[in-house]
């Protein structure tokens, strides 16, 4: 199973995160962000990282996390920001 969780330098998105992998260990974990420094500073529970426009830019923010899901086919996604679940619902 894959799950995408979003906000890859939340606290929120790693303690999601651990909880998966430790309670399912054949999980794969993809995470995005929108701040380019996050791709160096991913937790051990994350298998994969996608760099996104910030969520404020929606048109973009959408377009491009579709992409993720139609590239990574993440089984479950779970928006973790409130930014970013904005966009999504709207």
């Amino acid at each position: 199973m894959k799950v995408l969780i979003t906000d890859s330098c939340s606290y929120k998105t790693i303690a999601i995160a651990r909880f998966l992998k430790e309670h399912y260990p054949g999980i794969a974990i993809i995470s995005t962000g929108s701040k380019s420094y996050q791709k160096y500073i991913l937790s051990r529970y994350i298998d994969h990282f996608y760099l996104l426009p910030k969520p404020t830019e929606s048109d973009k923010y959408v377009a491009s996390l579709k992409t993720v899901v139609d590239n990574a086919y993440p089984d479950v996604l779970i928006p973790v920001n409130s930014k970013e679940i904005g966009p999504l619902v709207l």
